[in-house]
């Protein structure tokens, strides 16, 4: 029998294994392997009970919203759309949003813009829609370096 003391110790990269055990739907275990990255890749979601999708977002004209994405561990891939005047869209590869489950965080940024209100509404499971009003007109250009946010929880 070894001694696990016995083994050096290391710093694993991400494609590194660590033999585990993993519960079928039928409650059975089996022994696997997982990638170190694997694991890291659960964490944020089992800890912290939600998954994020963080952009910095600037929109000119009739242009959809061009996202920098700072922050993604929801899996999905998203793409942003114009709709009509001060109205666009993200859409998801697949229907990560829930309802009641969705939390989305806008601030238009530095768009300088008086009496700006960023409303947001679940359309369906796969499209979350912003609207932008300026004293209570629909507007465009209303984010320069803004700052979006989706939190969907477990």
């Amino acid at each position: 029998m070894s001694n696990i003391s016995s083994f050096p110790t290391a710093i694993p990269d991400g494609d590194d294994l660590i033999l585990g055990s993993q519960i079928d739907v039928a409650g059975i275990p089996s022994t696997k392997n997982f990638t170190v990255q694997s694991i890291v890749d659960k964490v944020p979601s089992l800890s912290l009970g939600y998954t994020s999708l963080v952009q910095l977002l600037n929109q000119t004209g009739t242009a959809a919203p061009v996202a920098t994405e700072v922050y993604n561990n929801t899996g999905q891939t998203f793409t942003w759309s114009y709709v009509s005047q001060g109205v666009y869209r993200i859409t998801s590869t697949n229907t990560p949003f829930t309802v009641n489950k969705t939390v989305v965080f806008v601030n238009p940024g530095a768009a300088g813009v008086v009496a700006l209100t960023t409303q947001w509404n679940l359309i369906s499971s796969s499209i979350i829609e912003l609207t932008s009003l300026n004293l209570n007109y629909l507007t465009n250009d209303f984010i320069v370096n803004g700052s979006f946010e989706i939190k969907i929880y477990n």
